[in-house]
């Protein structure tokens, strides 16, 4: 095994160097103790995610992860057996140990494969505590992101949103990843067998392999050109607000200012107020002449923009508010498709939407892994995408459907209502968004006035 390559290495050095360096035995601690594992995962093992594809139309939508690892059954030098150490892995990850044979070369090779609920948990445990440190230690956050995903759910099968969101995730990962960031070496100051200091920030360097270009600490996503989210809605042109004084909002309100909202509250909200859309744009600058604009958006009077910066908090600082020049009106805007990944569509997952905008939301799911696979810069991708905004919202304009004459609408999603659990918090959103306390004053026959008060939603 490499203990005797290494041995050897340190007889050479400690004869030919004058070195006294000591040589240690195998190390027989259990795996759970050290970080030795991390550090042989980051070497030989590999993350993946399998799920059903959504077009196949399966009526069981099926999401699995994976963890494995495969090694060679004997030293190419020794001679000696790697059954023993393969064997106390699978037994600690709670799996099978099996073996195959490469038939282009005729050598075997050991595998373990840990998917199952109890192992992914044990994983999750081990490799939280002791984190890798290659540039696979990004696969595995992702990976963990579905993880999280299987062991939170409680029913047999999963949610067309949950399906697109795995398939984004994959489509991100392992040899298809195109953007790395380094930022997780700095763990490496705060490991308890950490000799060497804390690394100096410059020395990382996150790197986008699709251009070649380097740049220090850039976002780990890489933003498309032709990909915008915003969370757009619901401001009709002939609502009322109150008479509040507002001259001096710009100057009241602040991120910093505003109180933390329960999860629930923003799902509730933005079921109420916030809207998912689609656009295609005929853009002659294009090589397709075509570009799609996915947008998520919150539209308020500039009274409400704390309540903004509030909702902007629970999604993970993402986006931009403004408050329109000469205008009463405020916008958060989110815009990049790594917020969208990584903040929007898990915090959505995890705090689900429950009225008919849930349908949207899982369409929009589809065209946004669409997107993220750059079919919408082929006219045969434009055509799907079509083909799902045709079932979104309103559908299609009368523009949109003279230029796609042969566009076939998707199935709209159908929401199971008896699986619906309000949450109390998630009613209170909504009634935010959609609810309305009045109060009238008339006068009866008698010339006696009445107050009568109300409580309406209007959607």
């Amino acid at each position: 095994m490499k203990i005797h390559q290494l041995h050897n290495l340190i007889d050479w050095l400690n004869k030919n160097h004058n070195t006294n360096i000591v040589k240690l035995p195998l190390k027989k601690s259990p795996l759970s103790e050290d970080s030795w594992l991390s550090g042989f995962i980051d070497s030989d093992g590999s993350f993946s995610v399998q799920h059903t594809k959504l077009e196949n139309g399966a009526k069981k939508r099926k999401i699995s992860c994976r963890l494995r690892i495969e090694q060679r059954m004997f030293d190419p030098i020794t001679n000696e057996s790697y059954l023993h150490i393969l064997t106390d892995i699978a037994n600690f990850f709670n799996c099978s140990l099996l073996t195959r044979t490469q038939k282009s070369t005729g050598n075997q090779y050991y595998t373990l494969t840990a998917s199952s609920r109890k192992s992914l948990n044990i994983i999750l445990n081990y490799v939280n505590k002791y984190p890798l440190y290659s540039s696979k230690y990004l696969d595995y956050k992702d990976w963990e992101k579905i993880v999280l995903l299987i062991l939170d759910n409680k029913h047999s099968g999963f949610s067309d949103e949950a399906i697109a969101y795995a398939a984004l995730k994959k489509s991100q990962m392992n040899t298809k990843r195109t953007e790395f960031n380094w930022d997780h070496l700095d763990l490496l100051s705060s490991s308890p067998n950490n000799t060497l200091g804390k690394y100096p920030n410059a020395l990382f360097k996150s790197i986008n392999t699709s251009t070649g270009n380097s740049t220090l600490k850039r976002p780990l996503i890489n933003e498309p050109n032709y990909f915008y989210i915003n969370i757009v809605g619901g401001l009709s042109n002939n609502r009322k607000y109150s008479t509040v004084d507002t001259s001096s909002l710009s100057a009241a309100v602040s991120p910093k200012n505003n109180p933390k909202l329960d999860n629930f509250y923003v799902a509730g909200f933005c079921d109420a107020d916030a809207s998912f859309t689609v656009s295609v744009l005929r853009k002659s600058n294009m090589k397709i002449g075509w570009s799609v604009l996915a947008r998520l958006n919150i539209t308020l009077h500039k009274k409400d923009v704390g309540l903004l910066y509030s909702i902007q908090s629970c999604l993970g600082g993402v986006g931009t508010i403004t408050i329109r020049n000469n205008s009463d009106v405020a916008d958060f805007v989110v815009g990049s498709v790594g917020d969208l990944v990584n903040k929007v569509i898990p915090f959505f997952l995890k705090y689900p939407l429950i009225t008919h905008k849930r349908a949207d939301f899982i369409i929009f799911c589809k065209i946004v892994e669409l997107i993220n696979q750059k079919e919408h810069l082929t006219l045969e991708g434009i055509q799907k995408i079509v083909n799902l905004k045709a079932s979104m919202n309103k559908g299609l304009t009368d523009k949109l459907k003279q230029a796609f004459p042969d566009t076939k609408p998707i199935p709209r999603p159908v929401i199971d209502k008896s699986l619906r659990v309000i949450n109390p918090w998630w009613l209170a959103g909504f009634i935010d968004g959609e609810g309305s306390f009045t109060v009238s004053l008339r006068e009866s026959s008698r010339y006696i006035r009445r107050i009568p008060s109300k409580f309406n939603f209007s959607s």
